[in-house]
């Protein structure tokens, strides 16, 4: 699963299936979604979970055909959009900042007793989310303002951020996102 954001200028078109029978959302411009399977109808759609208008992180299709009324096909991978970089470890992460207190989950999908502060940082590689929580997005650090370093979320080495994508407050595009770039 990779959380990826519209970068098209364009809407998406958001389908129950693949003959486009009936239509259930749209991902706007600079709208984070999940890519849950790139390939579920031979070629023909691509399997999503995405915030609808009720608010609530559901699945979907996104349809392509080839037959010139395609979607816009500009995925972009959220760690390809960062806030910035940090060397961390000898590695380089891309950081995105915390809009507001959010929680987190371990690698066995049990919430973190810790809440990231809403103004703190979390730490990248690239954009997988949970297998069992598609709107957590894969981190290895969190910036700690209080202490000013960077500090692993559990003891394993890594975490799963809350999105925020699901219920109120929330929001799925990059203006409203618990946890956003660029």
């Amino acid at each position: 699963m990779y959380l990826v954001v519209n970068k098209s200028g364009s809407q998406i078109p958001v389908y129950r299936d693949n003959g486009k029978n009936e239509r259930i959302g749209t991902i706007f411009n600079n709208e984070y979604y999940t890519i849950t399977d790139s390939n579920p109808w031979y070629g023909t759609a691509t399997g999503i979970m995405f915030r609808n208008s009720s608010g609530n992180f559901v699945g979907g299709l996104i349809v392509h055909w080839g037959w010139g009324d395609d979607p816009p096909t500009n995925q972009d991978p959220i760690h390809l959009h960062p806030i910035t970089t940090a060397t961390i470890g000898g590695v380089t992460h891309r950081v995105l900042n915390v809009r507001r207190d959010t929680n987190y989950r371990n690698p066995n999908g049990t919430i973190h007793s810790r809440v990231i502060r809403a103004g703190e940082r979390v730490a990248i590689r690239n954009n997988t989310t949970g297998q069992t929580h598609k709107d957590h997005l894969l981190f290895y650090y969190l910036w700690d303002a209080n202490l000013g370093v960077w500090q692993t979320p559990t003891s394993q080495g890594y975490g799963f951020v809350n999105m925020g994508f699901n219920g109120s407050p929330g929001g799925s595009s990059v203006s409203t996102a618990s946890v956003y770039g660029s």
